[in-house]
């Protein structure tokens, strides 16, 4: 068998740190839920998009012991949370060239009580790409809601880390 996380540790290209001095983003997280000035300001970015679309969630529940496969339900009562000791991986199809993300992860807030983190693309976290002042601080207002959020710039390293 391959060592498929080892070869991405061992990889040039593996951003995963190892000394103590650097900040680990998914090691060292122990961040709890978004402030509610942060969760009303998410809020207010959502909610028109939310307007538009109403999304629904529904989820299933487990397989039943006789091997039937569970009912689907409204909502995401069902969906584990790794709050029973065990890591949960959620794995999306995300439309909307991910702006589905947002209803996602405040859903998962509301309901559970649980916040998702996402692995989110590298120009999120970039600084100064943007060509005026005033594009920078709208950059720089995104990238904090995306880490107050728990969002991990995506890189071979961070997808091993969450594993």
């Amino acid at each position: 068998p391959i060592a498929a996380a080892e070869s991405v540790v061992k990889s040039k290209v593996s951003s995963i740190r190892t000394g103590s001095d650097k900040n680990q983003p998914i090691m060292d997280y122990r961040m709890g839920l978004p402030s509610a000035e942060d969760l009303a300001a998410a809020d207010r970015q959502i909610d028109p998009l939310a307007a538009l679309l109403s999304p629904v969630f529904f989820s299933r529940e487990p397989q039943s012991t006789n091997g039937e496969r569970g009912r689907v339900v409204k909502g995401l009562g069902p969906v584990p949370t790794g709050l029973e000791g065990r890591p949960v991986l959620l794995v999306g199809n995300h439309q909307l060239m991910g702006a589905d993300l947002g209803f996602i992860v405040r859903q998962f807030i509301r309901e559970k009580n649980t916040l998702v983190r996402g692995l989110a693309h590298p120009a999120i976290f970039q600084d100064g790409a943007m060509s005026s002042q005033e594009q920078n601080a709208q950059s720089n207002s995104v990238k904090n809601m995306f880490k107050k959020f728990g969002a991990v710039e995506v890189s071979p390293g961070s997808i091993y880390e969450v594993n």
